[in-house]
């Protein structure tokens, strides 16, 4: 499976896609009348339309909190600037003649230690922010060199998922005329835990999200926080991260 996962991934997504759209489907082919094909390609539209739909929103009002914030940046560098320069004057120079005049005072050994941790400390903090700087970098080239993979996988999932639903009643009809009654008994009981399991699990974490994402939202809202949406959005996709094993 290790070997093996990398390559039918899409095709296990085709499966989880055609297994949300069939209720749907079953619905259309039953009471629309229509046919099995017409169904499962009606279902697949509405749902590229829900999601083209939430991620142009979603790009729409990000694109133009975008456009805010870099009219605004200005402004907040030069009072970000301001700050840091009151601060250095007021207490960073009092503290610097204070360790000044103690650093003086010190033996020459001391002073030498201090000098080598200082350096120490300092070439670590420049690694790490390079080491930073470079991860940022490489993730941001290996999610742009993955966009065309992705795509790909998705548009195959999307084909496996309407050929998987279109046959979907000959695929269970044939499945079980092939398999013992055992293996009805047995997989049917698994199956329907896992379904059970599976899905109450994604549905538990989404909501758990969702309602993270809107918590924090009308906060924002109410508080007339600017790029409310973005930061939420962002809030939420950090609620992701335990969920990943990455944090």
């Amino acid at each position: 499976m290790y070997y093996i996962l990398p390559l039918i991934y899409p095709f296990l997504i085709g499966i989880i896609f055609a297994l949300m759209l069939n209720p749907l489907v079953d619905i259309l082919e039953r009471r629309a009348k229509f046919p099995r094909w017409l169904s499962v390609t009606l279902a697949i539209i509405l749902l590229l339309a829900i999601l083209v739909t939430i991620v142009v929103l979603v790009v729409i009002e990000i694109a133009n909190e975008i456009t805010n914030l870099q009219v605004m940046l200005p402004v907040y560098i030069e009072d970000y600037v301001t700050r840091i320069q009151e601060f250095i004057l007021d207490d960073i120079l009092s503290f610097y003649d204070q360790f000044t005049a103690f650093y003086s005072s010190l033996e020459p050994d001391v002073q030498k230690n201090i000098e080598t941790q200082v350096t120490t400390f300092t070439e670590q903090v420049v690694s790490l922010g390079k080491n930073a700087v470079k991860e940022i970098f490489n993730g941001l080239l290996a999610f742009i060199g993955a966009i065309p993979s992705m795509a790909t996988a998705f548009i195959i999932s999307l084909l496996a998922s309407f050929f998987i639903s279109k046959d979907w009643p000959k695929l269970r009809k044939r499945f079980l005329q092939f398999a013992p009654d055992r293996i009805h008994t047995s997989g049917g009981a698994v199956l329907r835990d896992l379904r059970k399991a599976l899905f109450g699990f994604v549905k538990a974490q989404f909501t758990l999200i969702s309602i993270t994402f809107t918590i924090v939202l009308i906060g924002f809202i109410v508080l007339r926080v600017e790029y409310g949406l973005t930061l939420a959005i962002i809030i939420a996709f950090v609620d992701l991260l335990p969920i990943s094993g990455r944090a």
